[in-house]
C-alpha cells in the first residue's frame, strides 16, 4: 500500500503554536539526554561555581532563610552582593526549593532555563506575526545558538539572554498597543535579569530597550509620530522604574557592601575591559559551523589552542543555523518595513562591533562616555544582542516568505549566494585546523548537507518553478532540527563532560547553621567549591569578589596559617592603624617574617572604604609591631550572619578574628558597641579590655529585608494584574484623545 507524503509535509504548514513547542522540547531533550539522565555533567564554571553555589542556596531556601553572608567561602564573602548571583531572584529559589540541593539538581534548573529561551523566541515569533514555521525554526537556532552552547557553564549569562525575548515581546506590545500592563511585565523582566542575570548583560540590554523605543518611533508615519514618542518614552521610563525597583536589592548591595571588601568594587582598567576575552574577527567564520570553535590549529592538535586563541572557548561562537541568516537576509532584501529592518540591522551590527572591543573603537568610547561600563569586561559577550537581533530579522523574513509571494524568489537567488559564501568562508579557517582531528570530516559532512542543501533546494525551486514551496515548511523544519543537534555535537566540548559525576554523600538535613564545632576552617582549593555541599568553610575557593590581598595571604602557607583551623583568633597588645595599601603588604611579610609568626595591622573603616598612599610613619610602625599570640576563647554562637564568643585578654589591646571583613559587620564587646577595624588587610579586629571580654559580632546588610520586600511586592503585584483580569489589561498609556481606533494597531 503507497502513502502519499505530500500531503503531511504540506499540513506542516498548518501546524499550530503548541506543535511547535511540543517539537522544540523534543529536540532539545534528544540534545540533552545525556545531562538529563545523570550520564554527562557541568563543567568550568558550572561545576566550580554555579553548581555548589545553587545547591547553598537550596539549603538556605529550604531552611527558610535567605542568604547574606557566606561563611564557607574565602574566609566569609557578602554573597548576596555579587549582582547577578540570583540570592534574591524569586524563580531560581522557588526552583533550588523544589529540586533540593546536589549537582544534578543544579543540571535541571539550568536545561529549564536554557529552553524557556526557545519558548521565549516561539512567543516572539507569534507576536511578530511569523509562521509558526518559521517560529520554530528561529527558536531551535537561538536555542542551539554559540551563545546558549558557549556560555552553558555560565547560568547568570544564560538567565540574562533567556530574559531578552520576553522582554522585547512585552515592549513591543506596550509601545504599539499601547498598553502600561505590559510596560510593567517588561519592567519586571528586566528587574529579574538584574536579580539572576549576569550584570553587563542587565546593563547593555538597556541600550537595546532604548534603541528599540527608537526604532518603533522612527517607523511610524509622520502624522502619528507624536502620539507614538508619547507612547515610546512612557514605556521606556515604565521599564526602568520598575527594573530598577526590583533589581535594587542585588544592585544597592554590590554598591555598597562590595567597597572596601573587593577590588571589583572599583573600575577596570581601560586596556584591560577592552583587550580581556574581545571577540577576535576572525571568528566571525563561526557563523558559517559551529564545527570551527572546538577544532584546534594544526600545530596544536592537543587542543591546548584553539583558533582563535585570544578569545575564551565559550565566547567564540556565534553560529546560530543557516536558516536564520539566510531568512533574515530575506527580510533585508523586502520592501516591506524596509527602514524598521535596516534599523535592526544597524544595531545589530553595532552591538558586534562591540563585542570586537579589541580590533573596532566602539567598546572604547562606550568606556569613555558611559562611566558604568568601566566596570565590565569580556566584551566578546556583547555579541548576543547580535545574534538575537538576528534572529528577530529572521522572524520577520518568514513572515514574508508566509505572505508575500516574491519573498520566495528573493530566497532563491540568496540561498546559493549565501551557501558559496559560508562554505568559502569554513574552508579558509578549516585549512589552518587539524586535518586529523575526529571532528574534521564531521565537519565537512555538515557543512555540505546544510549549505550544500541550500544550493539544491534553491535549485530545484528555480528549476519546478514554486511547485516544492509546498514542501518548504517541512523541509526548513527539517534542516532545522538536523543543523541544530549537529550544532550541539559539535559545541559539547564546552557544555558537558561526558561520564557520570562521582557520587556525592550529601548531609541528611538542609541546616545552615555552622555551630561552635564547625568553627575550625580548612585552607580550600581554587578549583571550585565541593564544600559548600558539606558546609565546611574554607579561606580559599572559587570566589567572585576578588581581592588581591586575600589572593596574596592565601596563598602563603606560612601568612594562611592564621585564619586556617580552630585556634584562629589572635591577640597583640598593639596594632598600627595603617592603610590596606598594596605598597605595605612587603613590609607586613618582612615583619611576619621578623618575629617569626603573626602581627596585626588594623585599618581603619574610613581607610578599608578609600585606601590612601602609605607613608614613611606607618612603614616605620610596621616595623615595630609586636608579635600576636593566640587568644584564650570560647566559641558560643556561629551562625553566616554572627558569631558570638568570650575572650579573656591578657591587657588590653586588639582581638583579630580571622573572618572577613565587611562594611556591614557591626560588634558589641561586653554590651557596648564598638568599631570594627579591618585586619591585616582582609580580616577583623576590635578593642578588647584586659580580662573576661564578651564580644557578638552581627551582619545587619543596609536595606535588608526592606529592599527584598519591596523587591517581591512589585513582582507580585504585576504577576497578579497579569494572571487576573482587571480595567487595568486594557489601560492605555495616554489620554483618550490620542488613542483613537484608527491610530491602534491590530490586537495582540
Amino acid at each position: 500500500m503507497n502513502l502519499s507524503l505530500a500531503p503531511l509535509f504540506r499540513r506542516v504548514g498548518e501546524m499550530r503554536w503548541r506543535h511547535a513547542a511540543f517539537i522544540l522540547l523534543a529536540v532539545f531533550v534528544i540534545a540533552n539526554w545525556l545531562l538529563l539522565t545523570g550520564q554527562a555533567q557541568e563543567k568550568w564554571d558550572g561545576a566550580g561555581l554555579c553548581a555548589p553555589f545553587y545547591s547553598l542556596l537550596a539549603d538556605f531556601t529550604r531552611a527558610g532563610k535567605l542568604l547574606y553572608w557566606n561563611p564557607w567561602l574565602a574566609g566569609g564573602s557578602p554573597d548576596f552582593a555579587v549582582a547577578g548571583a540570583g540570592t534574591f531572584s524569586p524563580d531560581l529559589l522557588l526552583a533550588a526549593a523544589i529540586t533540593g540541593p546536589g549537582a544534578q539538581a543544579y543540571v535541571y534548573y539550568w536545561l529549564a532555563l536554557w529552553l524557556t529561551g526557545g519558548l521565549g523566541m516561539l512567543l516572539l515569533a507569534r507576536h511578530l506575526h511569523a509562521p509558526v514555521w518559521g517560529g520554530l525554526i528561529i527558536a531551535l537556532g537561538f536555542v542551539f545558538s554559540g551563545y546558549y552552547t558557549g556560555h552553558a557553564e555560565h547560568s547568570s549569562v544564560l538567565y540574562a539572554y533567556t530574559v531578552l525575548p520576553f522582554l522585547i515581546w512585552r515592549l513591543d506590545v506596550a509601545i504599539t498597543q499601547r498598553k502600561l500592563l505590559a510596560a510593567l511585565q517588561a519592567g519586571a523582566l528586566w528587574g529579574m535579569s538584574g536579580l539572576g542575570g549576569y550584570p553587563a548583560l542587565t546593563f547593555f540590554t538597556v541600550p537595546l530597550i532604548v534603541a528599540w523605543a527608537i526604532g518603533r518611533y522612527l517607523q511610524t508615519e509622520k502624522t502619528e509620530r507624536a502620539a507614538t514618542f508619547s507612547y515610546a518614552g512612557l514605556s521606556v521610563v515604565i521599564v526602568g522604574v520598575v527594573g530598577v525597583a526590583i533589581f535594587s536589592p542585588s544592585y544597592t548591595s554590590a554598591v555598597y557592601e562590595g567597597r572596601g571588601y573587593s577590588e571589583r568594587s572599583q573600575p577596570l582598567h581601560r586596556n584591560y575591559a577592552l583587550e580581556s576575552n574581545a571577540l577576535e574577527p576572525g571568528a566571525l567564520a563561526t557563523l558559517s559551523s559551529p564545527a570551527l570553535v572546538t577544532i584546534p590549529l594544526k600545530e596544536f592538535y592537543d587542543g591546548k589552542r584553539n583558533l582563535w586563541s585570544t578569545t575564551d572557548l565559550s565566547s567564540l561562537n556565534l553560529y546560530t543555523g543557516a536558516l536564520t541568516l539566510l531568512l533574515a537576509l530575506v527580510a533585508l532584501t523586502g520592501k516591506t518595513e524596509r527602514r524598521w529592518r535596516w534599523y535592526l540591522c544597524v544595531i545589530a551590527l553595532l552591538a558586534l562591533a562591540s563585542a570586537l572591543s579589541a580590533a573596532l573603537p566602539l567598546r572604547g568610547w562606550l568606556y569613555d562616555l558611559l562611566p558604568p561600563t568601566r566596570y565590565f569586561r569580556h566584551s566578546s559577550m556583547l555579541r548576543g544582542y547580535f545574534l538575537f537581533l538576528l534572529s528577530i530579522l529572521g522572524l520577520l523574513g518568514a513572515h514574508d516568505l508566509n505572505t508575500d509571494d516574491k519573498a520566495l524568489r528573493r530566497l532563491i537567488v540568496l540561498a546559493p549566494i549565501l551557501a558559496l559564501g559560508a562554505v568559502t568562508a569554513f574552508a579558509i579557517v578549516l585549512a589552518n585546523g587539524a586535518t586529523d582531528h575526529p571532528e574534521y570530516l564531521l565537519a565537512v559532512a555538515h557543512a555540505l548537507v546544510v549549505w550544500g542543501g541550500l544550493l539544491v533546494f534553491a535549485f530545484f525551486l528555480r528549476r519546478r518553478s514554486l511547485k516544492l514551496a509546498s514542501y518548504l515548511p517541512a523541509i526548513f523544519i527539517a534542516l532545522a532540527v538536523i543543523d541544530g543537534l549537529a550544532a550541539m555535537h559539535f559545541t559539547q566540548l564546552t557544555v558537558f563532560d561526558k561520564g557520570a559525576r562521582d557520587p556525592l554523600p550529601l548531609p541528611s538535613d538542609s541546616s545552615v547553621a555552622l555551630g561552635p564545632e564547625k568553627f575550625a576552617r580548612a585552607a580550600g582549593d581554587l578549583s571550585g567549591n565541593p564544600n559548600f555541599y558539606f558546609k565546611v568553610p574554607t579561606l580559599r575557593g572559587y570566589e567572585p569578589f576578588r581581592n588581591r590581598f586575600h589572593e596574596l595571604i592565601a596563598s602563603n602557607p606560612a601568612l594562611q596559617a592564621m585564619g586556617l583551623g580552630h585556634e584562629r583568633i589572635w591577640f597583640a597588645s598593639d596594632a598600627p592603624d595603617v592603610s590596606p595599601n598594596p605598597g605595605l603588604a612587603a613590609h607586613f611579610a618582612k615583619r611576619w617574617n621578623d618575629v617569626q609568626g603573626p602581627i596585626i595591622l588594623r585599618h581603619s573603616r574610613e581607610k578599608m572604604l578609600q585606601p590612601l598612599p602609605p607613608n614613611k610613619a606607618e612603614v616605620a610602625a610596621i616595623a615595630q609591631a609586636p608579635a600576636a599570640v593566640h587568644a584564650d576563647f570560647r566559641v558560643l554562637d556561629y551562625q553566616p550572619n554572627r558569631l558570638l564568643l568570650e575572650t579573656s585578654a591578657p591587657s588590653d589591646g586588639w582581638l583579630l578574628v580571622s573572618d572577613r571583613w565587611s562594611r556591614s559587620w557591626h560588634a558589641t564587646v561586653n554590651g557596648v558597641e564598638q568599631p570594627i577595624s579591618g585586619a591585616n588587610f582582609i580580616f577583623r579586629a576590635v578593642p578588647v579590655t584586659k580580662g573576661a571580654n564578651r564580644i557578638d559580632f552581627s551582619y545587619r546588610p543596609i536595606g535588608m529585608p526592606w529592599l527584598i520586600m519591596g523587591s517581591w511586592s512589585l513582582l507580585g503585584i504585576i504577576m497578579v494584574l497579569s494572571l487576573v483580569r482587571l480595567p487595568l489589561r486594557s489601560f492605555r498609556l495616554t489620554s483618550a484623545e490620542l488613542i483613537a481606533p484608527d491610530l491602534l494597531p491590530a490586537a495582540e
